[in-house]
């Protein structure tokens, strides 16, 4: 018999392009406004496009898919030190999805990615006003 290994994604395809897209894009109005004088319209720009995937990210995190579901990263905080001290259980399977480290970042990233919105909404609207 050969090997029958399968194939197991960890994100779903709107979660991989929502990462991807997001770092993209907050690293290029960064970038854009490094640079300065006619590159500003690229922040303007980028502004728009990270405030709208942050927008799509919370609508997915609710409705996506089984892995992209904010449900899905629960752990309950001894699952947290357990990992932490790499004692985990053999009934807390870590090898797709969320660890319970990376779940509970994704719990304390709500305040960043609120202060990304807030920038993106306020830096196109400043450049905007101003422009």
């Amino acid at each position: 018999m050969g090997d029958e290994s399968s194939r197991v994604r960890g994100w779903d395809l709107p979660t991989g392009f929502f990462h991807w897209l997001l770092a993209a894009g907050v690293s290029g109005s960064v970038s854009g406004a490094w640079i300065g004088g006619d590159a500003m319209l690229c922040p303007m720009r980028l502004g728009f496009a990270v405030f709208t995937l942050l927008a799509f990210g919370l609508l997915w995190g609710w409705v996506g898919g089984a892995r992209s579901r904010f449900s899905s990263f629960l752990s309950a905080p001894s699952a947290l030190l357990r990992y932490l001290r790499r004692q985990s259980r053999p009934s807390e399977l870590h090898d797709v999805g969320h660890h319970p480290l990376g779940a509970f970042s994704v719990f304390a990233f709500p305040p960043t990615l609120a202060l990304v919105g807030a920038r993106a909404a306020a830096g196109t609207w400043v450049v905007r006003r101003g422009g």
